[in-house]
């Protein structure tokens, strides 16, 4: 399963096969995330500052 982290520059994306080694697999800098929807392979974050809608492939 994914799991996204918001940080101050950005969200980071890791792939959790083992729980106590979570793998880094994509890193996307420069959004402020204001609400974030995950559906097929991808991230809809919504950037209220911007007035944009980002659209993120997780599978590259």
């Amino acid at each position: 399963y994914a799991v996204l982290a918001l940080g101050s520059s950005g969200i980071e994306v890791f792939y959790i096969t083992n729980p106590s080694s979570p793998q880094s697999i994509l890193t996307y800098t420069g959004i402020t995330a204001d609400k974030i929807l995950l559906a097929n392979d991808r991230l809809y974050v919504l950037d209220t500052t911007r007035g944009e809608l980002n659209i993120l492939d997780l599978m590259p």
